[in-house]
């Protein structure tokens, strides 16, 4: 989800830009981020039960491009749920189940647009499905890892020290966290939008300049974010103006708490708190020492920090403490980040399909043709056409566009298929056959008929009406030398 409102505001200081900017540098990609765009073309088979890897192909297509323009991929996937993110994820969890009951209730129903739309909204993305991409791109030779916890909050680490150069991602969270270059909306073709921090001050109706990272993170918060709900009826510029009133935490929530306009619980001064500090401190992975560590260094003479340790000695909320071989496992991809447990790869069959045999490159602007796998054996991926979409929705569409073709369309908006397509299930009757094939006979056909310039076909002869049949009597038989007549054969 990200922070609301926060991407449509920063608009005018995106700048549209080219992956290639980045060529010969180590770039970090946010792992789900993807995996959600690309579920979003299969949700139908992930829905259901079929098993498929277009998430899979898509994943590797932009690498590829990415490597094409010479740019290092760093990919990160999310790990376990943080413990001040439950209440999000209990939302987007029942909101999913209903979108999966619905979309199966519309399927059987035969309303396919409708259930795949919410099959759309239904998909889930797994560590199972984390891990069968992340062992492709290991083959490739791409670094991977798996975050402890958030991947947004590993990236920003990694951005910190200075491991990456910039970002890429479909979440606003990392403005929050002070990443310096984020990358969003990146088509398959490396053209996408960079927003860069040191611009955020040169943004009209939402001065930036003069707020300090604490004082971005809690615009956030209390606008709403994946730690806190946010305040109801407080949106981003609100929030930006409130905080740029008020400055710190407690004075903020004391200004909410007296304001009759906003609703404000009891607890919320202590999750705002948590969130906070998620923002600063959440525990990270630090591959060079193979632990966990603090985001930032932790400053204990912070009174935030000070006062958050008295309720949590341990500090859970920012991650719950894994041991150093446990951790290690996850980063690398061996262990569930939830049950710690040991993953089984199933996925074998799917690595030969998405790599060639010598990891070729190619570009990106050319359509893909033949590959051939480890076994040898010839296959021809998909097209990236709409015909192709396993979606029964794509391929009505398609069927209803207009055709290229000036004659009378009659037949083909009457015909028996497409009824049955709308629902209408009519025959059509041959009247109306009749009638449209009278009507499509041009005048210039019927001279030149008469006048002998044409050989008529036997169909439309058939198909004529009385009056016109009238008219080629004088083809049907022809004048013997003498003067009988004599039938003509028919071709």
């Amino acid at each position: 989800m990200g922070i609301q409102g926060l991407l449509p505001v920063l608009r005018p200081i995106s700048e549209a830009i080219h992956i290639q900017k980045f060529a010969n540098k180590r770039v970090g990609i946010d792992g789900y981020s993807w995996l959600h765009k690309g579920a979003f073309g299969c949700a139908l088979e992930l829905c259901t039960g079929v098993s498929t890897s277009r998430y899979l192909d898509y994943f590797i297509e932009r690498i590829k491009m990415l490597l094409y323009y010479n740019v290092v991929p760093v990919v990160v996937f999310d790990g376990a749920r943080l413990p001040v993110k439950s209440e999000t994820e209990a939302i987007r969890r029942e909101s999913r189940e209903m979108y999966l009951e619905k979309g199966k209730k519309l399927m059987k129903e035969k309303k396919w647009t409708h259930a795949v739309e919410c099959f759309q909204r239904a998909v889930n993305i797994t560590p199972i499905m984390a891990h069968q991409v992340s062992q492709v791109l290991i083959e490739m030779g791409i670094a991977v890892t798996v975050a402890p916890y958030e991947a947004d909050a590993q990236l920003a680490w990694l951005c910190f020290q200075n491991e990456v150069d910039a970002v890429i991602t479909e979440d606003s969270d990392l403005i929050a966290y002070g990443v310096n270059r984020i990358i969003y909306k990146m088509g398959r073709s490396g053209d996408g939008f960079l927003i860069s921090r040191k611009n955020l001050g040169a943004l009209e109706g939402l001065a930036l300049s003069y707020f300090t990272q604490d004082m971005l993170q809690l615009m956030s918060i209390i606008a709403g974010c994946d730690f806190f709900p946010g305040i109801r009826g407080l949106g981003i510029k609100k929030a930006h103006e409130i905080v740029k009133r008020y400055h710190t935490l407690d004075r903020v929530f004391w200004f909410l708490k007296n304001n009759p306009k906003f609703q404000v619980e009891q607890d919320d001064r202590e999750r705002m708190a948590k969130a906070l500090m998620t923002f600063k401190y959440q525990r990270v992975y630090d591959h060079r020492h193979q632990k966990l560590v603090f985001l930032t260094q932790l400053r204990e003479n912070d009174p935030l920090v000070h006062s958050m340790m008295k309720v949590d000695a341990n500090l859970e909320f920012l991650g719950p403490l894994i041991p150093d071989d446990i951790v290690q496992g996850i980063a690398q991809g061996r262990l569930h980040p939830c049950t710690w447990e040991c993953i089984i790869d199933h996925s074998q069959s799917n690595k030969s399909a998405c790599l060639d045999e010598q990891t070729t490159v190619k570009s990106p602007t050319k359509q893909r043709g033949i590959v051939v796998r480890k076994d040898k054996s010839p296959s021809v991926t998909s097209q990236p056409t709409s015909k192709t979409n396993c979606c029964p929705r794509i391929r009505i569409l398609d069927f209803f566009q207009k055709p290229k073709t000036s004659r009378n369309l009659t037949s083909i908006v009457s015909s028996p298929w497409l009824n049955v397509i709308r629902g209408k299930r009519k025959e059509v009757k041959e009247s109306m056959i009749d009638s449209d094939c009278n009507s499509s006979l041009k005048k210039c056909k019927r001279e030149s008929l008469e006048k002998g310039i044409l050989q008529p076909n036997q169909n439309i002869i058939n198909r004529l009406s009385e009056k016109d049949n009238g008219n080629l009597d004088h083809f049907r038989y022809q004048p013997s030398q003498d003067g009988t007549s004599i039938p003509c054969s028919r071709k």
